[in-house]
């Protein structure tokens, strides 16, 4: 017998309420980091890191986890755009290229 959506958002909420507040920063770090594996890094994610980085009394190791996370989520993120700003750069290139025509002037060749 399976259970509706609805109850199981409830029964996960009132596990969480119930839980201290490490394991609560536990639960959204760990939320945090398997979104990020996902690709599914952005203002959700940043968020759920900024609130579990300003939980009191972490563990240092896993502050280092979340912040190595998050540098390399906003790396790749970074590179991503990156790439999409040099492929519309060489695209925008080559459709100068191929609307003019080279002609000669009497300092050589342009384009």
């Amino acid at each position: 017998m399976s259970r509706s959506p609805d109850e199981l958002t409830t029964a996960v909420c009132d596990a969480l309420h119930s839980l201290p507040s490490l394991h609560k920063a536990s639960f959204l770090l760990d939320t945090a980091l398997a979104l990020i594996q996902a690709g599914r890094y952005g203002p959700e994610v940043e968020n759920y890191l900024e609130v579990y980085l300003r939980t009191p009394n972490l563990p240092k190791a896993d502050i280092a986890r979340a912040l190595l996370a998050r540098g390399n989520a906003r790396k790749s993120g970074g590179e991503c755009l990156l790439m999409k700003a040099q492929q519309g750069k060489y695209q925008l290139l080559i459709a100068m290229v191929t609307a003019t025509p080279p002609h000669r002037s009497e300092k050589g060749w342009h384009i």
